[in-house]
């Protein structure tokens, strides 16, 4: 089992990408399988795309990249106070796009409300305390899914199972450049799942 170390150059029908460090090293049949999709499409072929390339993550992979979830958090917050880490500046964020899926999905506004609120940034529109509660079920998730998502970007995407008032929900994060970055909420009771560009 041949381990590759990262930076990986990715090559896309356009150039190449490089896939920069992350949180688990991958397995030499894993980027294999990258590339092989990777060069299908161009850059903004992959970024625009529905659905990227799932690899299956192995057991350890998993546990590594729970790991490195808690030690962010931790640093973040030692007291494990969501409210202390959406203070954070560095180290934390919200994909854009994020702030308006938590407005559906948790919040339950319809396209319709949400347009009405007329906002054009929505990290205004959603309450605090939502967003304190999605980041306390992160915390507390020591379960991420079966695989990990490359949609063209330098970094993968990671899908912890979260439980918010007794909802089951995926927390779609990714660790770019260090920082812990929420991308997408996907409502598990419902089934709705659409990938946004962010």
């Amino acid at each position: 089992m041949t381990i590759v170390s990262v930076p990986i150059p990715i090559p896309v029908k356009n150039g190449v990408i490089m896939l920069e460090e992350d949180s688990i090293y991958l397995l030499q049949s894993q980027v294999d399988k990258i590339k092989q999709e990777a060069i299908r499409k161009t850059q903004h072929g992959w970024l625009t795309a529905g659905r990227g390339v799932k690899i299956p993550l192995t057991t350890q992979q998993q546990i590594a990249v729970v790991g490195i979830k808690d030690q962010l958090m931790q640093l973040l917050s030692p007291t494990r106070d969501p409210r202390e880490v959406l203070l954070q500046r560095r180290g934390f964020g919200f994909a854009k796009h994020a702030f308006e899926r938590i407005l559906e999905r948790i919040e339950r506004l319809s396209t319709q409300e949400i347009q009405a609120l007329g906002v054009s940034d929505y990290r205004y529109a959603v309450h605090p305390e939502t967003l304190e509660n999605v980041v306390a079920s992160l915390m507390e998730s020591q379960t991420v899914q079966s695989f990990a998502e490359w949609k063209g970007y330098p970094y993968l995407n990671y899908c912890f199972v979260c439980n918010l008032d007794d909802r089951e929900l995926d927390v779609v994060v990714n660790f770019e450049l260090g920082i812990l970055i929420i991308t997408l909420i996907i409502n598990k009771e419902t089934g709705y799942f659409v990938r946004e560009v962010y």
